[in-house]
C-alpha cells in the first residue's frame, strides 16, 4: 500500500492511496477519500510514477478500463 501526498500551506495530506500487487508489479487500485476515483491529475501522477517505478497499472482499476 502507498500513498500519493500533496503538500501545501497546510501541510502534507494523503490524497491517493494506492493497491500495488508485488507478485506482478502491478497497480490493481487507487482511491480517494470515501473510497472515489482519482482525478485526471492524480492518474498522470499514478502513471509517471508507475513507469519509473517499473510497474504497471491493472487494465480494469476501478472496475472500467483505465
Amino acid at each position: 500500500i502507498w500513498s500519493l501526498r500533496c503538500t501545501d500551506n497546510d501541510g502534507t495530506h494523503r490524497v491517493v492511496t494506492i493497491e500495488v500487487n508485488n507478485a506482478t508489479q502491478t497497480i490493481v487500485q487507487a482511491r480517494t477519500k470515501r473510497n472515489q476515483s482519482p482525478t485526471a491529475q492524480h492518474k498522470n501522477i499514478i502513471q509517471r510514477w508507475a513507469s519509473t517505478a517499473g510497474l504497471s497499472v491493472g487494465t480494469y482499476m476501478w472496475g472500467r478500463a483505465w
